[in-house]
């Protein structure tokens, strides 16, 4: 937010510099940005008045100008001659004038000078020429045109005139201090710990001309507690804002409109409470305050958009309830103030924040009324901010004025809650013994009501009643902030705290993360980490329609964009998009792994993915294969043997129902009969949605069962001797190597060491639709070496398993 250090000294009158006022602020928790002289140094630069212009002799675009700086104001032999080419020059105008020996900036010294042999003595400055800023003095092209007040400061100078003095400061606010998002506020806080007192603006109650007035009609008091309205009439047409407001909303950052806007946006400014004047003459003779029912709205900066539930106002026109303003964020173009405009319909409103609250960003807009109620505005400025413009427009464009047309609730306006605060917590946290009475003196510093209790074990008791603007204060805590902020934040001594934690070892059958993530990072792999928010488009793609799942997802009433409005269910989305960045900006090769939550409803689940793509050796110039499904299984069939979080023999087991993955080169991970993950390529429909040229290769799999390790036993080592036997098995085609390697040592038991598959084989000799297996058996047991019978009754009795559930047959050549 900006100010200017002028505007915040007329509300509180203080002899602080600026650097003192921006440490002040900081170490109140306002940081302080920036503070921006409005005008660079110059010197010698005075008010004078344009009482002659004619043509230059010799030349069609300079005239030669007559200037009056105030030394003798009848007598037109003092004028000075100025011979000036600006395009705006003419008679009758205040202007700012360099007189001879003036030093503008850039060191640019004014001396005499002849133009085409007319002499020239001094300068009409332009704004460009004396440095100044589009937000430090009223707009204008050619040279600077001042308006009527100058009349009485011929010959002062221009920097006093103009006060080119002041200091623009840039605050930086929390989201939670809305009650700062004005002078008013920002001098309340620095009143607070500097011991000034506010100084309000004045103004004069104005009495009405005419009963005249709309009827208001509010449709939900929870989003609108209250609505003021005033009629206008008769206001004159030929207006000006004047110079020193003008200047005050251009070193906020606003610009000049017309006058009776200007006057809105500096009560904004002023107070904190956004206001809005209407065109009388294009509404009805009713406002009312209510829900949109897919109606269209043509906003001030001409953006036409179509409301569905947004708070509006409206106006009955031809009959009809039309839209004419968004509330609380932005009027309608339809009936907005112009130049023509000679009777207005004056609004002054308290809406709540949950009816603002996110509005402005769901239509992409960005309006200083929104910032300021969707934060929460004091529910009883509307009142004291009507009677300041109306004194203001009364002086400045005169008009009739009509009665206040008032509507509330008074049971829908915020009620402060009544916080309990003890001392012995402010000790404890602040780790510093404040005194019972100075506590009290901070928080009325700040507009709370306190009373002092005493309650039996717990002498010092506050019950502390916040001001209405305050928002932010609702728990004990907030208080002791509060208090902690007033007593000066650099006042508070470092202390170390004590604490009785002890450490807890970590289970050692939960394998540490960090060791996880080495082993990927080992095999060439970047942790990827993204937002937890996905596009709900590219949900769609990868899992189907969001309508037909709502059942599992976390939608954002609020989000920060629409392409983030989904909590996201799996970790896969945000990889594939990370995925996509690189292949778009050449990646040749991309291997990605993110550890991280995901949300299913109201549960959250740790996961893992991974993903591949590309080159399998990069940018080696030998080798330009690209990987495939057996580079991604391989990794995870090293880490399995490695961590041990699953058998190779159940890596690929079970049907695999996703639709985003290739229904040919995708499988299940499956750990002692339970479901673990998945691993496979992208399927070709989500790669083009992607526009990805790449094949895409990813797994997901539960971060707490990749986690579990089997807990290292003591075994014994066999004196006796190892039998190795081969068995070649012709299966159907679509049985896996791994259900026979399970079944194998289901049959076998504790005689079986290890068994491996070390061929397949399809072709001549086996049937269609079949293929061969050959698999390596270790036999071994502890007690006694192996006879012959014994391991050919193991050999059948493994063979009756294999044939009994897969109809396996040995293989006969």
């Amino acid at each position: 937010m900006k100010f200017s250090l002028q505007h915040l000294k007329n509300l509180i009158p203080c002899d602080l510099s600026s650097e003192e006022i921006g440490q002040k602020l900081t170490m109140l928790g306002l940081e302080l940005e920036g503070i921006t002289p409005v005008a660079p140094p110059f010197s010698g630069v005075v008010i004078g008045k344009i009482e002659e212009a004619q043509r230059h002799p010799d030349a069609d675009k300079l005239q030669v100008c007559k200037v009056n700086t105030g030394k003798n104001n009848s007598n037109p032999a003092d004028f000075l001659q100025i011979v000036c080419g600006a395009k705006n020059a003419r008679v009758g105008i205040y202007v700012a004038v360099a007189q001879v020996g003036a030093v503008l900036p850039n060191d640019f010294k004014i001396k005499e000078a002849k133009l085409r042999g007319v002499e020239s003595f001094g300068m009409l400055c332009s704004k460009s020429e004396l440095g100044l800023s589009e937000n430090s003095v009223g707009n204008s092209e050619g040279i600077l045109e001042l308006d009527g007040s100058a009349k009485d400061y011929l010959g002062s100078y221009l920097r006093d005139f103009l006060n080119l003095d002041d200091l623009i400061l840039e605050v930086d606010l929390t989201p939670n201090r809305g009650d700062c998002a004005s002078a008013l506020g920002i001098a309340r806080e620095l009143a607070a710990v500097s011991g000034d007192d506010l100084k309000f603006p004045e103004f004069k109650k104005i009495k009405e001309s005419t009963p005249d007035g709309l009827n208001i009609k509010i449709e939900n008091f929870s989003d609108c507690p209250k609505y003021l309205g005033r009629i206008i009439k008769n206001i004159n047409l030929n207006a000006k804002t004047p110079l020193w407001m003008e200047n005050y909303l251009n070193r906020a950052g606003q610009r000049c409109i017309h006058p009776v806007v200007d006057i809105t946006n500096y009560v904004m400014l002023t107070l904190g409470q956004p206001m809005h004047a209407f065109d009388l003459n294009k509404l009805g003779q009713n406002i009312e305050i209510r829900r949109a029912k897919k109606e269209k709205l043509v906003l001030l900066d001409g953006q036409e958009l179509t409301l569905n539930t947004q708070l509006i106002i409206s106006s009955e026109i031809k009959g009809l309830s039309t839209p004419v303003a968004l509330a609380g964020i932005m009027g309608g173009l339809d009936s907005s103030v112009t130049n023509q405009t000679q009777d207005i319909f004056l609004e002054s409103a308290h809406f709540s924040i949950s009816a603002i609250s996110g509005e402005a960003r769901s239509l992409g807009l960005n309006t200083d009324a929104s910032y300021r109620f969707e934060r929460g505005v004091d529910p009883s400025l509307p009142e004291l901010a009507m009677d300041i413009a109306s004194d203001l427009i009364l002086k400045i464009c005169g008009g009739e004025f009509g009665l206040i047309k008032n509507s509330a609730d008074i049971k829908s306006l915020k009620i402060s809650p009544k916080i309990r605060l003890r001392l012995s917590r402010i000790w404890k946290i602040l780790g510093l013994e404040i005194a019972s009475q100075e506590v009290v003196n901070s928080l009325k510093k700040l507009g709370c009501q306190v009373v002092v209790v005493n309650e039996e074990g717990e002498p010092d008791i506050f019950l502390v009643e916040a001001p209405a603007y305050r928002f932010d204060l609702n728990i004990e805590e907030d208080l002791i902030e509060e208090v902690a902020r007033i007593k000066g934040l650099d006042n508070l001594s470092p202390i170390l705290p004590t604490s009785f934690i002890k450490p807890i070892s970590a289970p050692e059958s939960l394998k540490d993360i960090n060791l996880i993530k080495n082993y990927w990072v080992s095999r060439g792999y970047h942790e990827c980490i993204n937002y937890s928010f996905i596009d709900p488009k590219l949900y769609e793609i990868i899992f189907g329609e969001v309508k037909n799942n709502l059942e599992n997802l976390n939608i954002l009433k609020n989000p920060i964009s629409e392409d983030l409005s989904l909590m996201r269910t799996s970790l896969i989305p945000g990889l594939l998009k990370s995925a996509a960045h690189n292949i778009a900006r050449q990646a040749e090769r991309v291997r990605l792994f993110e550890q991280g939550r995901v949300f299913i409803k109201d549960q959250e689940i740790e996961k893992f993915a991974g993903l591949l793509a590309g080159k399998r050796l990069g940018s080696n110039p030998y080798d330009h294969s690209l990987i495939d499904f057996y580079d991604l299984k391989g990794d995870l069939e090293a880490l399995s043997s490695e961590l041990e979080f699953c058998s190779l023999s159940e890596l690929g087991s079970g049907e695999l129902n996703l639709n985003f993955l290739h229904p040919g080169r995708s499988v299940n991970i499956i750990k002692d009969g339970k479901y673990l993950g998945y691993l496979g390529q992208v399927h070709p429909r989500v790669q083009k949605y992607l526009d990805s040229k790449m094949a895409i290769y990813i797994f997901e799999l539960d971060l707490l069962a990749l986690r579990e390790i089997k807990i290292p036993q003591i075994k014994p080592i066999s004196k006796f001797p190892s039998i190795s036997r081969d068995l070649a098995l012709v299966v159907d085609q679509n049985i896996s190597a791994g259900d026979l390697i399970k079944n194998i040592k289901k049959s076998a038991g504790e005689f079986i060491q290890s068994v491996s598959l070390f061929d397949i084989y399809q072709g001549e000799n086996i049937p269609e639709g079949k293929k061969s297996l050959a698999l390596n058996l270790i036999l071994q047991t502890l007690s006694h070496t192996l006879s012959d019978a014994e391991i050919q009754g193991l050999i059948s009795q493994i063979t009756q398993g294999l044939s009994h559930e897969f109809s396996a047959e040995l293989r006969q050549s």
